[in-house]
């Protein structure tokens, strides 16, 4: 059996979130209450919900007797968010490494083959999520652990859209990955697990500059 569904207001905001950060809402794209719900078939007032947190995260500005217009990426926490999972990531993998059992890193090499063979990029980004997921699982400090997939939640629909928009992003993801399982099987070192999952997580900041660059020439257009 399935756990319970998420309340209405969350899936509202995970809808419209993830519309911004595609494209699908481009910055100056005003948000209709009504049409919004009519669309996710709720009422109007967990999309009202959802705004209101999606304001607080500037990614949305309200205004009185004009409504919610979409600011885009480029005032919102997100590059804060993708240097904090560079920071702590590279501890919670370090600590995972000397943890890991066989099956862990059977696991991740077929998630990584799987990665290579996949051209969906969608399915590709779960994947990607899945390996890290792995590839963590073992650290020993829990409350690290947690903090880090609440960080990860944060950033995940920027991460399976750039995955979606930019297929080019594949290719270095797999060269990463195949370090890491290089690390993890020919010499498994904590100190180097946190060097190379820190360079693999900063790198994402890059993404984010495209995806925002992105965003403002649709915007433009």
């Amino acid at each position: 059996m399935g756990g319970p569904k998420p309340a209405k207001a969350t899936v509202a905001y995970n809808e419209i979130k993830r519309r911004i950060v595609t494209g699908l809402y481009n910055p100056g794209h005003r948000l209709v209450v009504d049409a919004i719900a009519d669309d996710l078939s709720v009422s109007a007032v967990p999309v009202r919900q959802a705004i209101k947190r999606l304001e607080s995260e500037k990614l949305v500005s309200v205004e009185k007797f004009v409504g919610a217009t979409v600011l885009g990426l480029a005032g919102n926490s997100f590059r804060e968010e993708i240097e904090a999972v560079a920071y702590l990531e590279s501890v919670v993998a370090s600590l995972s490494v000397p943890e890991l059992t066989e099956s862990d890193l059977d696991r991740l090499h077929e998630i990584h083959q799987m990665m290579v063979d996949e051209k969906d990029r969608s399915v590709y980004a779960h994947l990607n999520s899945e390996f890290h997921g792995v590839m963590c699982s073992r650290c020993t400090n829990h409350k690290l652990l947690r903090m880090l997939q609440e960080l990860w939640s944060g950033t995940q629909v920027l991460l399976e859209s750039a995955f979606v928009q930019m297929p080019e992003l594949g290719p270095e993801t797999n060269h990463t990955h195949l370090e890491i399982l290089d690390v993890l099987t020919e010499n498994p070192s904590p100190e180097r697990m946190r060097e190379i999952v820190f360079q693999h997580r900063l790198a994402t900041i890059d993404v984010f500059d495209r995806v925002v660059e992105r965003q403002a020439r649709l915007a433009r257009a």
